[in-house]
């Protein structure tokens, strides 16, 4: 099932794969959208759409679905397994400026960019607002359950592939793991428009001649060529496998590691191998790497790294779809041991989009076993960007992000890094 905003002119298309064959279901075409749908909502809160979808479903942990009938009988009619927009409601199909109408401002009151620090936490507008969003993600979880209840009654298959841009509303995927329908789920690690690349290598790889499909990677970003490029950029403190261990100390003190490990990772979301990490347990140091370094709003909580034998101890995984969180493909329930000490990566809702990661050789691995080691089962884990920016690719993006940030330490495939003021 692929459901986006628009590709090639269609919206939603669901598929059958059986005894080696793929047959279509259904489509849907523009501008009857989902996926829209979301955007123009992510529009008239003021943020950047197909880029701040993730805050509004942050920020929807925060209202009350309020607007729900309004959206459910005025906005999106859903006649299983399409949905129909009203639109009357939007403007992206004639306004390049605008993706919603007079007329829902008229009825939701001003969008976000007509008010004065809206997102000030405690305020009307930001329970208004906050409202309004979980309206939305609450219209989007449901049309989700809805179509693939149907799709599974139609095709009678209970395992699910869940494709396209909305498929990244990890906390939709979360509650569509709950239906009893769904025997296994999978939604890949780089759902959206870049996954295409790797679709598209996979079908070429298929109608060759090659047998064997090449195993998976959740890195498989270039790996720049260089001879230890970072001992000219900084200054090397550690080597060997003594820099998990230093690194490890200098996490429990307080400081805010960098990391560039290998290959970089696919999909939208940081996996450790291009991330700021810090202890989850240092609400300090969580603040300001939050608020000061990676300049996020205070309502977006950090994202939590955990090994795969620590992960039950903190979070309620879905046995249904165990790969899904070793690339953040879905949110997960805390336990209440959570709170006692890493209550910075909780949301408001009692989730966290956590990154689970098997042990295995990995230098990834290697840190995070010598973290346990000293009392730090969870890291806060980020992109190592600053908010707005690509994430970090090679080393010259390194260099000037920590320039730019004022971060002091790196650790990378050779060793452990201290930039230092010359």
């Amino acid at each position: 099932m692929v459901i986006d905003g628009v590709g090639d002119g269609e919206t939603f298309s669901e598929y059958i794969f059986r005894d080696g064959k793929i047959d279509r279901m259904s489509c849907q075409n523009f501008p009857n959208s989902l996926g829209i749908f979301y955007s123009t909502i992510t529009d008239y809160l003021g943020y950047s759409i197909n880029d701040g979808e993730y805050k509004v479903m942050a920020l929807a942990s925060y209202g009350e679905p309020t607007w729900f009938d309004f959206m459910k009988n005025k906005m999106i009619k859903q006649m299983t397994p399409k949905f129909e927009l009203n639109m009357d409601y939007f403007d992206f199909h004639k306004n390049p400026e605008r993706s919603f109408s007079k007329k829902l401002v008229d009825k939701l009151g001003p969008s976000a960019k007509d008010v004065v620090d809206p997102y000030k936490v405690g305020s009307k507008n930001f329970a208004r607002l906050a409202d309004i969003a979980a309206s939305a993600q609450s219209i989007t979880e449901d049309v989700i359950k809805k179509t693939v209840r149907n799709s599974i009654s139609q095709s009678g298959i209970r395992n699910v592939v869940l494709s396209g841009g909305v498929a990244q509303n990890c906390k939709a995927v979360a509650e569509l793991i709950k239906i009893e329908e769904i025997d296994d789920l999978i939604v890949p690690p780089s759902p959206g428009d870049s996954g295409a690349a790797l679709g598209a290598a996979l079908f070429g790889f298929t109608i060759s001649e090659k047998k064997n499909v090449p195993s998976a990677s959740l890195y498989p970003g270039g790996s720049p060529e260089f001879s230890d490029i970072f001992s000219e950029l900084f200054v090397q403190r550690v080597s060997g496998n003594e820099k998990f261990q230093r690194a490890a100390e200098l996490i429990k003190n307080g400081e805010i590691l960098a990391t560039f490990f290998g290959n970089s990772e696919m999909g939208p979301r940081a996996l450790g191998h291009r991330s700021l990490l810090c202890n989850a347990g240092n609400k300090y140091t969580v603040e300001r790497l939050n608020l000061v370094i990676k300049k996020r709003e205070a309502f977006r909580p950090l994202a939590p790294i955990v090994m795969e034998k620590n992960a039950d101890r903190y979070f309620y995984l879905n046995k249904k779809c165990l790969d899904l969180y070793t690339w953040m493909g879905c949110t997960a329930d805390v336990k209440s041991k959570t709170y006692e000490k890493y209550d910075s990566i909780i949301h408001i809702d009692g989730s966290a989009r956590v990154q689970v990661v098997k042990e295995d050789p990995s230098e990834l691995s290697h840190l995070l076993s010598q973290c346990d080691l000293l009392d730090m089962h969870i890291l806060v884990n980020t992109s190592f960007n600053i908010s707005g920016d690509p994430i970090v690719f090679d080393h010259i993006d390194c260099f000037v992000n920590m320039e730019r940030m004022n971060l002091n330490w790196l650790i990378t495939d050779t060793g452990l890094y201290e930039r230092v003021n010359v």
